[in-house]
C-alpha cells in the first residue's frame, strides 16, 4: 500500500513521487528534538519553525500507519556538558513527544546508528526506507 505526504523536501532534491512509498517498509527518523536545542547549551535557530515541520511530519506519519522512531542523544557520562544523562536536556521538546505507538531508542553519537539497536529495530520491522528529520543537519542528520 502507498500513501502521499505533504511536500517538504522531495521536491527540492529531486526524488520521485513519495506516493510511491511502501508505508509497511517506511520509517520516520525523528532525531534530537530535546530541550538541549531549546533551553540549554546547544541552541538552534528559529527551532519553533523546525517544531511545526515536524509535527506535521509526525502527523502524516501517524495517519498514514508509518512507523515513528525518536532518536534521542544522551552523553555517556554524567559529567558531559550536553545531553548528560538525567539532566533535563535530554527530554524530548513538546509538542515533539513520543505518541502512543512511537518508539524510542537512545543514541551515545552523531549518527543514530552507532553504537544503537536502530538497525536491528528497523530490520525487524522490515523497514527498507527512512525518512529523516532532525535539530541539526549538519550533525546528527548528515552523520545518520
Amino acid at each position: 500500500m502507498t500513501t502521499s505526504t505533504p511536500d517538504i523536501f522531495r521536491h527540492i532534491i529531486g526524488q520521485p513521487d513519495v506516493a510511491r512509498l511502501k508505508k509497511s517498509k517506511t520509517a520516520l527518523l525523528m532525531i534530537e528534538f530535546q530541550e538541549e536545542h531549546f533551553t540549554g547549551a546547544l541552541p538552534v535557530e528559529k527551532n519553533d519553525a523546525f517544531i511545526s515541520l515536524a509535527v506535521k511530519a509526525m502527523d502524516w506519519a501517524d495517519k498514514n500507519k508509518i512507523l515513528t522512531v525518536h532518536i534521542y542523544h544522551q552523553a555517556k557520562s554524567p559529567a558531559g556538558l550536553v545531553f548528560a544523562p538525567e539532566s533535563s536536556g535530554i527530554a524530548f521538546h513538546p509538542p515533539v513527544l513520543p505518541r502512543k505507538k512511537h518508539l524510542t531508542q537512545v543514541k551515545y553519537a552523531d549518527s543514530a546508528f552507532s553504537g544503537s539497536a536502530l538497525h536491528a529495530i528497523l530490520q525487524s520491522e522490515g523497514i527498507d526506507t527512512l525518512i529523516l528529520t532532525g535539530m541539526t543537519t549538519s550533525c546528527c542528520i548528515t552523520a545518520t
